[in-house]
């Protein structure tokens, strides 16, 4: 996982060539004015999905992990906890097999790092990276994020 301020986005855009679709929307649109929902870039390479929540306590929130997708999840207002554990890593278990309909299979784990993320900060989720969304931090917030879809397989 690659968690970093959002001024130094553009510098990840040679992950892929699907990195560059996204990083080109990002630059020509205000995600913050979009309203929550899944917006097609470039059919199912490239989607953006603008969501709104409450993070949640740990007990209500699960890890997942993609295979054939990247994310790029970026906070455009509020905070959060991100958990992070990469799949080579023991103490996983399986809670949900893989459904590859939705490229998400769901885990327990017991040990884990949470990252803090904020409206400037970014996350880039690659297929080893399993990772917990939404977990609320010691302070509640409320949450605007923009999550990219990047089609890798």
């Amino acid at each position: 996982m690659i968690v970093d301020k959002l001024v130094n986005l553009e510098q990840y855009v040679d992950l892929h060539p699907n990195f560059k679709t996204a990083l080109e929307y990002i630059k020509n649109n205000d995600l913050s004015k979009l309203e929550v929902g899944k917006y097609e870039i470039d059919g199912k390479e490239v989607y953006l999905m603008r969501e709104d929540y409450e993070p949640r306590p740990l007990e209500k929130c699960y890890f997942e992990g993609h295979k054939n997708y990247a994310d790029i999840q970026i906070v455009l207002s509020g905070f959060e906890y991100m958990g992070y554990h990469n799949i080579q890593n023991e103490g996983i278990t399986i809670t949900d097999a893989y459904n590859p309909e939705k490229d998400v299979e769901k885990y327990q784990i017991e040990n884990f790092t949470k990252v803090y993320l904020n409206d400037q900060m970014f996350a880039i989720v690659l297929p080893q990276d399993l990772h917990m969304p939404k977990l609320a931090t010691e302070k509640q917030s409320f949450v605007k994020k923009a999550v990219f879809k990047i089609k890798l397989k």
